[in-house]
């Protein structure tokens, strides 16, 4: 996936989590891998992808404490179609 498909993908999650997305910015790496970044008026969405690993890591990090965790999952698993997703919850306070 390069960067334009992977800021595609992460503003389909902003929209489907609810977030207001103000800006955006990608980086393609040669041979391979991108990464991406949304910037939110409730924080950030970001994303890095190793194609060699068949890994990408994406944090969401916000301020709006009624953000579904759930949508969001939903979101990435229709986005990105991976085989498997594991999530952390943090709740900073």
């Amino acid at each position: 996936m390069r960067g334009g498909e992977l800021v595609a993908a992460l503003r389909y999650v902003a929209h489907r989590a609810g977030l207001t997305v103000l800006a955006s910015q990608f980086h393609d790496f040669a041979p391979r891998g991108a990464t991406a970044a949304l910037l939110l008026s409730e924080s950030h969405l970001t994303a890095h992808t190793w194609p060699e690993e068949r890994h990408v890591a994406v944090d969401l990090f916000t301020c709006a404490g009624e953000t579904d965790a759930g949508e969001v999952e939903s979101a990435l698993s229709a986005a990105l179609g991976p085989e498997e997703i594991e999530m952390r919850e943090v709740s900073r306070r």
